[in-house]
């Protein structure tokens, strides 16, 4: 309902999603260089283990915008006549239902299948999505795998939910590059594993009172995958 009552949208009425101007897509994607640097090896590995041809591996930025994308030539030119490019917009307001913008919302795994889009034009695409985390705990965008077969759902977004987590793991490698790294499990044999959880401990940043309540005067930012990484990311429902 949020896509008729909240976007007024149409399933009717179909709109081509808009793209942005090579200017706009350069700017958006200096700012997600960071986040486009750690994600490009892991988009790459993850469409290797899917080994299927007919889907692209993509990266929208926290707005829903197509910053980088990993695909066969021919599928990605047969798709990019329905948005499904770089520099496209997939907010929900946009594109109504959708696996990319439907995950920024709901900031969890999302699997939209095919008949579960708002559009009758997308009803050919499965999307399995992952929310990318930063270490303040805000969505700052989204990994998803797009194919035409909803036998690869189940598939697909646990091997999302992981590459997600490998990416949200460089993000903060690289943006505390200078601090100390801190991994822990509450079992020691899964400490440096994709479900260790991490801190990064600093001398920046702490105020007069944390440093006289600390001697070595250490301030600790704490990323927590544990709770979350443990888990297998659930399977999420269209609703709207």
């Amino acid at each position: 309902m949020r896509c008729l009552i909240e976007f007024q949208l149409d399933p009717a009425r179909f709109v081509m999603l808009p793209v942005l101007t090579q200017r706009e897509l350069t700017e958006r994607r200096e700012a997600a260089s960071d986040l486009i640097a750690c994600s490009k090896l892991e988009m790459t590995t993850l469409y290797q283990q899917i080994v299927n041809p007919e889907l692209p591996v993509v990266l929208v930025d926290s707005d829903g915008v197509i910053v980088h994308q990993v695909s066969s030539v021919p599928f990605g030119e047969a798709v990019a006549a329905d948005g499904l490019r770089v520099g496209a917009l997939w907010s929900e307001r946009k594109a109504g239902t959708n696996g990319m913008g439907m995950c920024l919302i709901e900031r969890d795994c999302i699997a939209v299948c095919q008949h579960e889009h708002f559009y009758p034009r997308y009803t050919s695409l499965t999307y399995s999505a992952a929310p990318i985390f930063d270490e303040h705990g805000e969505v700052v965008g989204v990994l998803d795998v797009t194919s035409r077969s909803k036998l690869l759902q189940q598939h697909s977004l646990v091997l999302v939910g992981m590459s997600r987590q490998m990416i949200e793991n460089g993000l903060i490698d690289s943006r505390y590059r200078h601090a100390n790294m801190i991994h822990f499990h509450s079992r020691p044999e899964f400490v440096g594993t994709l479900h260790a959880g991490k801190l990064a401990a600093t001398m920046a940043s702490c105020s007069p009172r944390a440093a006289a309540l600390c001697s070595s005067s250490i301030c600790i930012r704490f990323l927590n995958y544990a709770a979350s990484a443990s888990k297998k990311p659930s399977m999420r429902r269209s609703k709207t």
